[in-house]
């Protein structure tokens, strides 16, 4: 998958995510940034020739020990698999919506693969 193929489905995800928080729907919120991150991660994958994962999570984890990406790009990865707690909750501090679009920013605009060059692996 080319990253511009990926970017209607992140942009969208980004999307139900947001209208899921404002909606009081925080779980959704989650579940959607986490959607986006991992079409971002797949795409990101894809170009670098590494087979993706079947599941978000996979494939976020696979990102998460890359060297070559930024620390910053490394936390927003890492906060993206924390699990909440008893309460279904993350820290205060941790928004999975942001983290998501920094994520997805990041892996779509610095991917592998050229613009308008052909996916090396389709």
């Amino acid at each position: 998958m080319h990253p511009t193929d990926a970017r209607p489905q992140v942009e969208a995800e980004l999307q139900h995510a947001q209208s899921a928080r404002s909606a009081g729907d925080e779980g959704r919120a989650r579940v959607c940034a986490r959607r986006a991150a991992g079409a971002a991660a797949r795409s990101y994958l894809s170009c670098l020739g590494l087979p993706a994962a079947p599941s978000v999570m996979d494939n976020l984890h696979l990102l998460s020990s890359r060297a070559d990406l930024p620390a910053r790009i490394q936390t927003g990865i890492q906060r993206l698999l924390l699990r909440v707690d008893a309460d279904y909750r993350l820290p205060d501090e941790i928004d999975l919506i942001q983290e998501a679009r920094l994520v997805c920013a990041h892996l779509l605009e610095n991917t592998p693969c050229s613009p308008g060059e052909p996916h090396p692996h389709a």
